[in-house]
């Protein structure tokens, strides 16, 4: 699942710019930290357009990657959310 939200390299990855650049392992705690605030705000009830908004504001927060992490979320939050409320967990979705 990580590999559809474009937060870690598939082997068929042929468009690495839509890839989240990140350093070597940094990928995978990105991706459970943005599991997480999806777990959050879903648990919070907030809709979807909420949620899209917090979360680009949360990359925003982000050391690296920032403008492409925004642009991913504008993308692949809503999979995310979907994940969320079909109990996917963080770890599960993030390996």
């Amino acid at each position: 699942i990580c590999e559809t939200l474009h937060l870690c390299p598939s082997p068929e990855s042929t468009n690495d710019e839509e890839l989240i650049s990140f350093p070597a392992g940094v990928g995978c705690s990105v991706c459970d930290f943005l599991v997480g605030e999806v777990e959050k705000y879903v648990s919070s009830g907030s809709v979807e357009s909420e949620i899209t908004s917090e979360i680009v504001a949360d990359c925003q927060t982000l050391p690296f990657g920032k403008e492409v992490c925004a642009s991913n979320a504008q993308k692949y939050v809503p999979q995310m959310i979907t994940y969320v409320t079909n109990q996917f967990t963080a770890s599960y979705i993030c390996q």
